[in-house]
Protein backbone atom coordinates (compact mmCIF):
# COMPACT_ATOMS: atom_id res chain seq x y z
CA UNK A 1 0.00 0.00 0.00
CA UNK A 2 1.16 3.38 -1.19
CA UNK A 3 0.79 6.07 1.07
CA UNK A 4 1.46 9.85 0.49
CA UNK A 5 1.22 13.26 2.65
CA UNK A 6 0.25 16.41 1.61
CA UNK A 7 0.48 19.18 3.74
CA UNK A 8 -1.02 22.50 3.11
CA UNK A 9 1.11 25.60 4.45
CA UNK A 10 -0.40 28.55 1.95
CA UNK A 11 -2.38 30.17 4.13
CA UNK A 12 -1.19 33.65 5.75
CA UNK A 13 -2.61 32.73 9.06
CA UNK A 14 -4.45 36.23 9.74
CA UNK A 15 -6.74 34.76 12.43
CA UNK A 16 -4.02 33.65 14.64
CA UNK A 17 -2.61 36.85 14.05
CA UNK A 18 0.64 38.46 12.72
CA UNK A 19 4.28 38.81 14.06
CA UNK A 20 5.32 39.41 10.79
CA UNK A 21 5.80 35.43 9.79
CA UNK A 22 2.90 33.24 7.99
CA UNK A 23 1.29 30.85 10.47
CA UNK A 24 2.95 27.72 9.26
CA UNK A 25 6.75 29.33 10.07
CA UNK A 26 5.42 30.80 13.85
CA UNK A 27 7.88 28.63 16.60
CA UNK A 28 6.33 26.74 18.47
CA UNK A 29 8.52 24.69 20.95
CA UNK A 30 11.27 26.89 19.30
CA UNK A 31 10.48 25.44 15.98
CA UNK A 32 8.65 26.40 12.86
CA UNK A 33 5.43 24.46 12.97
CA UNK A 34 5.95 23.40 9.41
CA UNK A 35 9.56 21.73 10.38
CA UNK A 36 7.46 20.14 13.63
CA UNK A 37 4.45 18.65 11.45
CA UNK A 38 6.22 17.33 7.97
CA UNK A 39 8.83 15.54 10.70
CA UNK A 40 6.09 13.64 11.59
CA UNK A 41 5.25 12.43 8.59
CA UNK A 42 8.69 12.19 7.04
CA UNK A 43 9.27 9.84 10.12
CA UNK A 44 6.29 7.59 10.01
CA UNK A 45 7.15 4.92 8.09
CA UNK A 46 3.74 4.09 5.89
CA UNK A 47 4.46 7.26 4.48
CA UNK A 48 6.68 7.57 1.09
CA UNK A 49 5.95 10.99 -0.26
CA UNK A 50 5.20 13.73 0.84
CA UNK A 51 3.68 16.84 -0.89
CA UNK A 52 4.00 20.83 0.46
CA UNK A 53 1.90 23.43 -0.80
CA UNK A 54 2.88 26.70 -0.47
CA UNK A 55 2.03 30.20 -1.27
CA UNK A 56 4.88 31.13 -3.80
CA UNK A 57 6.26 34.36 -1.70
CA UNK A 58 7.43 31.87 1.27
CA UNK A 59 9.91 29.70 -0.76
CA UNK A 60 12.90 31.06 1.15
CA UNK A 61 11.33 29.94 4.51
CA UNK A 62 10.24 26.43 3.02
CA UNK A 63 13.49 26.14 1.86
CA UNK A 64 14.83 27.18 5.35
CA UNK A 65 13.01 24.57 7.00
CA UNK A 66 13.34 21.76 4.50
CA UNK A 67 17.43 22.16 5.40
CA UNK A 68 16.30 21.47 8.85
CA UNK A 69 14.10 18.33 8.06
CA UNK A 70 16.92 16.35 7.08
CA UNK A 71 14.56 13.28 5.51
CA UNK A 72 15.43 11.19 2.64
CA UNK A 73 11.84 10.80 1.19
CA UNK A 74 10.58 13.18 -1.30
CA UNK A 75 9.21 16.32 -0.51
CA UNK A 76 7.79 18.31 -3.41
CA UNK A 77 6.91 21.72 -3.23
CA UNK A 78 4.03 23.00 -4.91
CA UNK A 79 2.28 26.77 -4.84
CA UNK A 80 -1.18 27.38 -3.45
CA UNK A 81 -4.53 28.59 -4.74
CA UNK A 82 -6.43 31.93 -3.41
CA UNK A 83 -8.60 29.04 -0.92
CA UNK A 84 -7.71 26.25 0.99
CA UNK A 85 -9.91 23.98 -1.57
CA UNK A 86 -7.51 25.14 -4.23
CA UNK A 87 -4.56 24.61 -2.67
CA UNK A 88 -5.53 20.90 -1.74
CA UNK A 89 -6.75 20.56 -5.63
CA UNK A 90 -3.45 22.10 -6.55
CA UNK A 91 -1.24 19.89 -4.74
CA UNK A 92 -3.58 16.59 -5.39
CA UNK A 93 -3.01 17.57 -9.31
CA UNK A 94 0.43 18.03 -8.88
CA UNK A 95 0.89 14.26 -7.24
CA UNK A 96 -0.79 12.75 -10.21
CA UNK A 97 2.73 11.62 -11.17
CA UNK A 98 3.01 9.60 -8.26
CA UNK A 99 -0.41 7.95 -7.74
CA UNK A 100 -1.16 6.84 -3.90
CA UNK A 101 -3.27 4.34 -3.01
CA UNK A 102 -3.96 6.71 0.43
CA UNK A 103 -3.43 10.80 0.38
CA UNK A 104 -3.46 12.12 3.78
CA UNK A 105 -4.44 15.44 3.78
CA UNK A 106 -3.29 17.65 6.38
CA UNK A 107 -2.97 21.36 7.09
CA UNK A 108 0.89 22.45 8.36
Amino acid sequence: MTVAALIVAAGRGLRAGSDGLPKAYRPIGGEPMLLRTLRLFAEHPAVGMIMVVIHPDDQPLCDGVLAQLGTFKPVMITAGGASRQESVLRGLEDMAFMPSEIVLVHDA
